[in-house]
């Protein structure tokens, strides 16, 4: 009996190996989703820029990333690398405020900007506190496709651009360059269009603080020739613009799942804060 048993399972085994796996034309219409993911199910990614000692530097901790240079840009979540430099689509903007907990504790809460909760801020060199201890953010944040410059042909990757402390100096740069843009357009249109109808590349610039520290800014430049681009020099690629403009609606609406604590600047590390 132990005979026969061995020389079955070894005829399966036989089989197993023999197997392959290749793909091959299917009927798509048998192969239709079931569910869908809410929005509380998935997380947004971060885009991010990699200064002197960001931990994604850092071989020896969790957060490496291999290949990423400093000053370079890297989508969190998905470790895409960017180190030169990338095109965002913006779908849409949130002046915001960003609440820390204190003692360099994590995410607390978020709302929008306001005079009042600013006029409550209490500076601390290069921080903002509220009275209660908790460090709070002043920023603009940018919901974006990210598109590779060497890859075009790629679905643009969902991320967040959040702007505060020195960044946001820039991104008030890049919301004129989008409002002239918007204008510009609308004398052609009639009507002013979204601004997930245009490109911008974001680029690295070595900038020096109060301390004579070299830090890395953000620099951003409409695009007026891409593939994705019409002659007008805007967005006119069907599936893009439909990715857009979901992804603007979510974020008006506020559909979309931020896990701000996944994005570690400011957060009380001193490994990881920009240096202002």
């Amino acid at each position: 009996m132990a005979k026969a048993k061995d020389t079955a399972l070894a005829v399966a085994e036989e089989k197993t190996t023999a197997l392959s796996f290749v793909a091959e034309e299917v009927d798509e219409s048998q192969y239709i989703a079931n569910f869908d993911f809410k929005a509380d199910e998935q997380a947004m990614s971060f885009l991010k820029q990699a200064q002197a000692m960001s931990p994604e530097l850092n071989a020896a901790t969790p957060e490496y990333i291999d290949g990423l240079k400093q000053g370079g840009f890297f989508v969190s979540g998905v470790n895409k690398v960017l180190n030169d430099g990338c095109y965002i689509i913006p779908c849409y903007m949130v002046h915001e405020h960003i609440i820390w907990k204190a003692n360099q504790g994590g995410f607390d809460s978020k709302q929008p900007y306001s005079e009042e909760l600013q006029r409550q801020v209490i500076r601390d060199e290069s921080k903002d506190y509220l009275p209660d201890g908790r460090q709070v953010e002043n920023a603009l944040t940018y919901y974006v496709l990210v598109v590779d410059p060497a890859e075009p042909n790629a679905v643009p990757i969902p991320a967040m651009l959040k702007c505060s402390s020195t960044k946001f100096t820039a991104a008030k740069k890049f919301n004129t360059l989008l409002n002239a843009a918007q204008f510009k357009a609308a004398t052609e249109l009639g009507f002013k269009p979204p601004v997930y109808r245009f490109l911008a590349s974001v680029n690295s610039v070595a900038q020096t603080n109060s301390q004579k520290q070299t830090f890395f800014n953000l620099d951003f430049k409409m695009t007026t020739a891409h593939p994705y681009l019409n002659q007008r020099g805007m967005v006119a690629v069907k599936p893009i613009l439909d990715m857009a403009k979901n992804l603007a609606e979510m974020a008006a609406a506020n559909l979309v799942n931020v896990d701000y604590s996944a994005d570690k600047v400011n957060t009380g590390s001193a490994a990881s804060q920009d240096l202002i």
